[in-house]
Order: C-alpha cells, then sequence, then structure tokens
C-alpha cells in the first residue's frame, strides 16, 4: 500500500506534485470490482466492513422478510 502525504501529518501545505503522487497512488491502490475482493488482504473482513451478507445470511434475511410483510 502506498503512503498518502496529508497536511495534518505534513503541517504545511501539500505541493502540486504531493498531491498528483497522492492521486496516483490511490489510483493504483484501489480494489477493482472485476476481482470480486480478490485483490484485498482479507475478502471475508471486507464483506463485514461494508456490510455484505454471505448468500446463506441474504436468503434467511429475505425469508424473514417475506414472512414478517405476510
Amino acid at each position: 500500500m502506498s503512503t498518502i502525504v496529508n497536511r495534518a501529518s505534513k503541517g504545511s501545505p501539500l505541493t502540486n506534485n504531493e498531491v498528483d503522487t497522492n492521486f496516483s497512488n490511490l489510483n493504483t491502490d484501489k480494489a477493482e470490482k472485476s476481482n470480486n475482493l480478490s485483490d484485498l488482504a482479507s475478502a471475508s473482513t471486507a464483506r463485514s466492513n461494508l456490510g455484505v451478507s454471505s448468500t446463506a445470511a441474504a436468503l434467511d434475511e429475505a425469508i424473514a422478510m417475506s414472512i414478517a410483510l405476510g
């Protein structure tokens, strides 16, 4: 993971070069949708952080909602 320079830790405004480097690093390090979380260190942690249910949990939730709605 690349380092991102920010004003708070630097103590002064960022230079244009630092801003450009930050954008480049963010673009390089981003997760790709097409990789289906395989490019992350822990897909299960990512799913939990994103609040994504497993297929079984989603099915259980859908059934419970269907029963509740009658």
